[in-house]
């Protein structure tokens, strides 16, 4: 049975002219001729490396976890579909882990939910643990700079947000959306008029201070993640990026 990949509402594709071009398009076609060059073995492998299909064990009682088949039961569809974020899914604390990871230089920290305890004025620090790194530093930041010019292009393009461009001078900052239609309650297939919107960000410079994802569930406003969650984003970094001491490079 023949079958094809499209972008969003069945879309031609925007043809994509290289990695930088996919990520700022959100091409999807673009995404799985990635997939094909990494291969399903590479693909899955990572998946696991960077967290997904098991929970973070970040110290929450009833911590959900994502769904991601074995290896095994992979096929050429689940690897275009997977490639473009469709087909499994991903809880909010495993995306900041897998985009920290990649801020952290392609080393993967054991999330943590506190940096200390005190008990009866003891103060009691949690150690930060390696879990493995998932790629090699020059991978980590060759993608990280790929993520800057997906945020510039996405903020340069964005009416919502052209107006807040030039306070951003200065700072360092990579991020990428994310739109994903909901799976059907009552069968197989997805919704056609309800999405989640995502976009998770992080900075960017040598001495980087935070991850931040903002999810958004079955906007109203728009079926896109540029049009709701990505200027939410912004407008929340502008209020929060003297608390988290976020500096300019």
């Amino acid at each position: 049975k023949k079958w094809k990949i499209c972008t969003a509402n069945n879309t031609p594709s925007k043809k994509a002219k290289n990695v930088i071009q996919m990520l700022q398009t959100s091409d999807n076609i673009g995404a799985y001729y990635v997939a094909k060059t990494v291969g399903l073995e590479n693909m899955e492998s990572y998946f696991r490396k960077f967290g997904i299909g098991k929970t973070t064990e970040i110290g929450l009682s009833e911590e959900s976890t994502s769904s991601l088949k074995k290896l095994s039961q992979w096929n050429d569809i689940d690897m275009a579909t997977y490639s473009y974020g469709q087909g499994f899914t991903v809880t909010p604390i495993q995306a900041v882990s897998a985009f920290a990871t990649i801020a952290n230089k392609g080393k993967r920290m054991k999330p943590q939910i506190v940096e200390e305890v005190i008990d009866n004025g003891k103060v009691i620090p949690i150690t930060q643990k390696l879990e493995e790194t998932v790629i090699k530093e020059d991978s980590a930041v060759v993608t990280t700079e790929m993520l800057k010019q997906a945020f510039t292009f996405a903020l340069k393009g964005n009416s919502s947000t052209r107006d807040f461009k030039n306070k951003f001078d200065g700072y360092s900052i990579a991020g990428k959306s994310g739109t994903a239609q909901i799976a059907r309650s009552d069968g197989p297939g997805y919704y056609t008029d309800q999405v989640n919107t995502t976009y998770v960000g992080y900075d960017a410079s040598p001495d980087s201070k935070f991850v931040m994802l903002i999810k958004m569930h079955r906007p109203k406003d728009s079926d896109f993640s540029s049009n709701n969650a990505f200027p939410l984003w912004v407008e929340t970094f502008l209020e929060l990026k003297d608390l988290l001491g976020v500096e300019k490079k």
